[in-house]
């Protein structure tokens, strides 16, 4: 958990600096978009591989590898900085090299909470993995916008390093107790394991569903982060600390959903949390597309992290819940595959439109495009609602017809091998 949440602390002092220098070099809108993309553009090749090598070699050589690139490259940028030589193409390069370590590190990151406890465990890890998340973005966020004020971008890229560094020494130190031998079960005879995910997801409509969902989230909700500059300086006019402090809030707004995220799904069921949750989102961003104050801005910036987050950490609880073990890897890679290739799509839409039409119908626009995508996928696959996973990690449904549930309850149950053991 140390190691997690130095990283991301040192992850977002790096990407808001980057982020307002974008916008100050340029001043447009869709330079942020073009940003955002960099850094998403390397999952579409790495994603998908990365999460076969985890599967076959464990999270931990990849984590390594992901801090220790990270840590040259923000040295890299606090020096380039520190000589005046920083410009808009360089911020791109910059961002390019972060977003070949992201990929490699999402799998991977989402993979060890639950590998090292019990399945009955597993709802609470994945839960509690968002602590890295929200004390990352509270502390690299809100030291971000004070150091880019006080001691500029040189003095912003140090301190993330510094953090990354500390970050990979106590990853260092952390023990895998749940090593790919303990886990890997050999896949069933007869079918190419390079098809054998593809033709499961294929059979599996509650899978796509879930994929769907993501699409959509990231094509209209997620794409946010591009915009959130352009809100700090146009619509509440507070520059980087406001947009420090936005990012802040919603290290507490995710910081909130890991302690009662847990709490809601299991009174309300997953299916409806996911659900609502994006909901709830395209309401954050409404309102902040309407309003001019800083404390609402922020409020809501808080609420609607927090409501992403709690998607992002319950689908990530259901695809894990009915994936078997031997092909969990693969099926989160292929979710985040189409889910990072989906929102540079929506990251430069948005920047874009935001210079021709201004930022608050865009974000309106964000709000309504993510609300009616929600309910359209939760009306075609009504069952996604129902979803559930109950006490021992297996997924199930709240829906009172047992014969839409028989097959869900059963691939998730089906022993895979001599013994799943931990995950």
């Amino acid at each position: 958990m140390a190691a997690g949440i130095a990283t991301t602390s040192g992850l977002w002092l790096f990407e808001t600096g980057l982020f307002w220098e974008a916008l100050v070099k340029t001043g447009a809108a869709t330079s942020v978009g073009i940003l955002l993309s960099a850094l998403v553009v390397p999952f579409l090749v790495i994603l998908v591989p990365a999460g076969v090598l985890a599967d076959r070699v464990g999270p931990k050589p990849l984590l390594l590898v992901s801090q220790l690139a990270w840590v040259a490259i923000i040295v890299v940028g606090a020096l380039i900085a520190q000589l005046g030589l920083i410009t808009f193409p360089l911020i791109l390069v910059l961002a390019l090299a972060e977003g070949i370590f992201d990929a490699l590190w999402a799998i991977p990151a989402q993979m060890m909470f639950a590998r090292v406890v019990e399945r009955r465990l597993m709802a609470n890890a994945i839960v509690l993995s968002g602590l890295q998340v929200a004390f990352g973005r509270l502390f690299g966020g809100s030291l971000a916008g004070a150091l880019l004020v006080w001691g500029g971008l040189p003095m912003t890229f140090t301190a993330g390093a510094v953090c990354v560094g500390i970050g990979a020494i106590a990853m260092w130190g952390l023990k895998d107790q749940s090593p790919p031998s303990a886990t890997t079960t050999r896949p069933p005879a007869g079918r190419p394991p390079r098809f054998e995910v593809v033709n499961w997801i294929k059979q599996k409509p509650e899978v796509l569903s879930l994929i769907g969902l993501g699409a959509s989230a990231a094509l209209f909700a997620f794409g946010y982060v591009a915009v959130l500059p352009v809100v700090s300086r146009d619509l509440i006019h507070a520059g980087p600390g406001g947009l420090g402090l936005m990012t802040a809030a919603g290290g507490v707004g995710v910081l909130v959903t890991v302690l009662f995220g847990d709490v809601l799904g299991r009174r309300f069921g997953r299916g409806f949390t996911l659900t609502a949750s994006v909901g709830l989102a395209a309401a954050s961003i409404a309102v902040i597309g309407i309003s001019s104050s800083l404390l609402v801005s922020v409020c809501f910036a808080g609420l609607l992290a927090a409501s992403l987050n709690s998607y992002f950490l319950t689908n990530n609880l259901l695809l894990q819940a009915i994936a078997p073990s031997r092909l969990r890897g693969r099926v989160l890679s292929i979710y985040g595959l189409i889910f990072w290739a989906v929102l540079p799509m929506g990251s430069l839409g948005a920047s874009f439109l935001v210079d021709g039409i201004g930022v608050r119908a865009v974000l309106w626009i964000m709000a309504g495009l993510t609300f009616v995508s929600v309910s359209l996928i939760a009306a075609v696959y009504r069952t996604l609602v129902a979803l559930d996973v109950d006490p021992n990690g297996v997924i199930t449904s709240r829906s009172r017809r047992p014969a839409t549930i028989v097959p869900l309850v059963v691939a998730a149950e089906q022993p895979t091998g001599p013994s799943e053991g931990p995950l």
